[in-house]
């Protein structure tokens, strides 16, 4: 669940710390990876950490609610694609400021949010995937663990 955290904080971290942040940057790029839609620095700002938070906090719920219902394959994949998916958005973030200030280097900073998205997904999921050493009900009288059930 930690994992999908990462990349709404870092982008506040970011935002907050930051003080020479260019005036607009770039939201959109065509299939040339030249940017050819620009916004100002607080629109940008919010249209990449909301719908990280909001993701983060979707992918929490559904984790924290999960019952035993579902393997922990199934879950670690689902919360793997979540976070590569909210963390992608939040970390365009990065993208935008680096093609802002550099133009040249926009096709560099969309496949660095690539990686850093597919390496956080992939984190998500070895953590998810995890045994769990908690007690999470009975059978029969007796607490299973989850390495006792499978």
């Amino acid at each position: 669940m930690i994992p999908s955290w990462i990349p709404p904080l870092v982008v506040l971290i970011d935002r907050l710390t930051s003080a020479d942040l260019p005036t607009s940057v770039p939201t959109h790029w065509n299939a040339t990876f030249t940017a050819d839609a620009w916004y100002g620095t607080q629109a940008a700002f919010w249209m990449s950490f909301l719908p990280g938070l909001i993701g983060a906090i979707l992918i929490s719920v559904v984790v924290l609610t999960s019952g035993d219902d579902i393997s922990r394959f199934a879950g670690s994949a689902g919360m793997a694609g979540g976070t590569f998916i909210t963390g992608g958005i939040a970390l365009t973030w990065f993208s935008s400021l680096s093609a802002a200030r550099s133009p040249e280097q926009s096709t560099s900073a969309l496949l660095n949010i690539l990686i850093w998205t597919t390496v956080l997904a992939l984190l998500a999921f070895a953590l998810s995937a995890l045994p769990r050493k908690h007690r999470r009900g009975t059978s029969g009288g007796e607490s299973v663990t989850d390495e006792e059930s499978e």
